[in-house]
């Protein structure tokens, strides 16, 4: 039987204590290595928690995406600490969204996204490396260099990543973001399957998660009521702090 909300709520809850208990004891050993790979995972679990608590308005939604910033600032301060530990960049491109979505400023975690982008020939663009690229185009309201080589280079069996990242652009390049833009960008995510994982809504996630791209984008470029009506539920429109009850 499917856990309820709340019974996933507590669950991806327990995965984050569980795995900042094991980073802090390997930090505390000088194993920084796999106390960053802890930060990771504890991270992930922070923001599938937060993304089910927004789907489901169980509330404390903003306090768990500061955590998922937080957390990979620390794994990112982990990578530092052992030069072998620092990864590509795209591992935090996601986070950075997050703080985007959040109106904090750019995280300690950042200073690795530089290497992330434009994305090495040779490596295969997917969902992480367009991160970086999306993350870019938040911070600065212009597309990164190379943003539709990179679109061009995503595998052809992969046609929903890039649809879906190619609107994105759109709604961030244009003046005023389109409903049909806007509309396109919803119908995309309910189309993710298995492959995109939890945090980003893939398959059984699906109704459990949120587009927080999607709902980054238009905090960034001020969508006004007629839109984000059109992306419910993929919206950070909440009183008193946002999140707490979305």
């Amino acid at each position: 039987m499917p856990m309820t909300p709340q019974e996933a709520d507590t669950f991806y809850g327990e995965q984050a204590d569980l795995f900042l208990s094991g980073a802090a004891d390997l930090t505390r050993r000088g194993e920084h290595v796999s106390a960053q790979q802890n930060y990771l995972v504890a991270s992930d679990a922070q923001m599938v928690q937060a993304l089910l608590r927004w789907r489901h308005r169980l509330g404390g939604v903003a306090d768990s995406l500061r955590n998922a910033v937080s957390t990979a600032d620390r794994a990112a301060d982990a990578a530092e600490a052992n030069p072998t530990a620092v990864p590509h960049g795209s591992h935090y491109a996601g986070i950075d969204i997050v703080a985007c979505l959040l109106g904090l400023p750019e995280i300690r975690a950042a200073r690795l996204l530089t290497d992330g982008w434009p994305p090495p020939k040779g490596v295969a663009v997917l969902i992480p490396q367009l991160d970086v690229g999306l993350a870019h185009f938040l911070r600065s309201a212009a597309p990164p260099p190379g943003w539709q080589e990179a679109l061009g280079r995503v595998s052809k069996k992969h046609r929903l990543v890039t649809d879906t990242f190619a609107t994105y652009g759109t709604l961030l390049a244009g003046s005023t973001p389109s409903a049909t833009d806007v509309a396109r960008a919803v119908q995309f995510y309910y189309k993710r399957g298995d492959g995109w994982g939890d945090m980003n809504g893939g398959g059984l996630a699906n109704p459990n998660c949120v587009d927080f791209r999607l709902a980054a984008i238009l905090q960034t470029v001020k969508a006004p009521p007629s839109l984000t009506t059109v992306a419910r539920p993929h919206v950070w429109d909440t009183p008193a702090g946002r999140g707490s009850a979305v």
